[in-house]
């Protein structure tokens, strides 16, 4: 019991140094041909160490022997965390290859496991902004959010203001 505290009070630890670097952004992010992009910086990782925290705590439930005596005890002390974990595996891959990019005439959100949409920029209506997050209105009720917790946002939305 002390055990399973003590790894409680350090992954919470961990887990809040991580949510403060959840601020770190760049303010110019630029793909490998040039185009201005938006993605996830640090999304990632903290979906990383939530992962291994659940998955750290249900692999150790799972070896504690009174757990294996009552089959409620293993649902929810070991096989539930394990299933976050890999929920939370799944969205760091998710955000791992999230990208949106601004080509020429059109701006590409790639969203793994989704297929890539494109927005063409002569349809572009309005650029709406609505506290932090900033909301692009094309025609036909198509909408595109740039969040606030996207690296390179500033010099995103100077290239498509141009």
């Amino acid at each position: 019991m002390l055990n399973t505290i003590l790894l409680s009070a350090a992954a919470a630890f961990v887990l809040s140094l991580v949510m403060s670097l959840s601020f770190w952004m760049r303010r110019r992010e630029i793909d490998v041909d040039g185009n201005p992009i938006l993605r996830y910086l640090v999304a990632p990782f903290i979906m990383i160490i939530c992962g291994m925290g659940f998955l750290v705590v249900g692999v150790y439930q799972w070896f504690d022997p009174i757990n294996h005596h009552y089959s409620g005890n293993l649902l929810l002390l070991s096989y539930i965390p394990i299933a976050i974990s890999f929920v939370g595996f799944f969205m760091a891959a998710f955000f791992w290859n999230f990208r949106i990019i601004l080509r020429e005439s059109v701006i590409e959100q790639r969203h793994w496991p989704f297929s890539p949409e494109e927005f063409s920029l002569d349809e572009l209506q309005q650029v709406e902004e609505r506290g932090k997050t900033i909301l692009l209105k094309f025609t036909g009720g198509r909408k595109l959010a740039i969040y606030y917790g996207l690296s390179g946002r500033e010099f995103f939305l100077e290239q498509v203001e141009r």
